[in-house]
């Protein structure tokens, strides 16, 4: 099986405003549908520049001064500075009319995050990082913040859950739209049995096939049902190798829960 973390690392990209020409850059969720920001307007981007390479992946407004992203989407806290959050805006990277880049102030990773490595595998445990902008996002046309699910709050089994993000599409076709897409809770009991113990109680799994998964990019984003965020996209595999579902951090957790929450107050 592969299972990769989700986000995307471009080389040879100078800056987060510089011309976009890869497809990994600026491609999408497999299937679904192109959506605007005015339907999801918690949506963000979460760019780390690197002196070659750029970082791409989702987050969320979970207040007008805090985001919600992956914890492997994110560089040590003492380089906070390489952080880009782009807001109020559908377009990759866009500003302007449509859209605006916010620096970050601050950023803190889950305490028990860790990366797991295994031959072609790669997961996130407790994947979830929060981060402190360095000015508020007020709420507009354009911008608002995200519920977090109350801690053991999970979402049901069986149930419709949307997420969007700008990650990789079918054949890496470019495409610098937001794109969201629904999919099913699986059980967790399914979840284990497919990925055994690589997947653990703080993730939970949802459907995934060629036709329809989130992928590289969508790293970060949420699992959402209305304006409740269940879950932060964490690892799969796009859809293309069985077991055919995708793995997120689970907000429920209490664990992950009140990281959160403290966060929002603390940070």
């Amino acid at each position: 099986m592969l299972h990769l973390l989700l986000a995307v690392f471009v080389l040879g990209a100078a800056s987060a405003s510089a011309a976009v020409s890869n497809p990994f850059l600026d491609s999408k969720i497999i299937g679904g549908t192109t959506t605007h920001v005015d339907d999801a307007r918690f949506m963000v981007q979460v760019i780390t520049v690197g002196t070659t390479d750029v970082a791409t992946c989702g987050g969320t407004l979970i207040s007008t001064t805090h985001v919600l992203t992956a914890g492997h989407c994110v560089p040590s806290p003492k380089d906070v500075g390489k952080l880009r959050i782009f807001v109020g805006t559908s377009d990759y990277l866009g500003q302007g009319k449509n859209g605006r880049m916010v620096k970050a102030k601050a950023l803190r990773p889950h305490p028990k995050f860790t990366i797991i490595r295994n031959k072609d595998d790669e997961y996130g445990y407790f994947d979830v990082a929060v981060i402190r902008l360095q000015e508020a996002v007020l709420p507009s046309a354009k911008t608002s913040t995200i519920a977090i699910t109350p801690a053991r709050a999970e979402p049901k089994d069986g149930a419709n859950i949307e997420v969007a993000g700008w990650g990789i599409y079918r054949r890496q076709e470019i495409s610098r739209k937001l794109r969201r897409a629904t999919f099913k809770v699986i059980s967790r009991a399914q979840c284990k049995m497919d990925f055994g113990n690589a997947f653990n109680a703080q993730e939970f799994c949802i459907t995934s096939g060629p036709k329809s998964a989130f992928c590289s990019g969508d790293s970060g984003g949420p699992a959402f049902i209305g304006n409740v965020q269940y879950g932060v996209v964490s690892w799969g595999s796009c859809g293309k190798e069985k077991p055919s579902a995708s793995v997120l951090a689970d907000l429920a957790d209490p664990q992950i829960n009140s990281f959160v929450r403290n966060m929002m107050r603390t940070l």
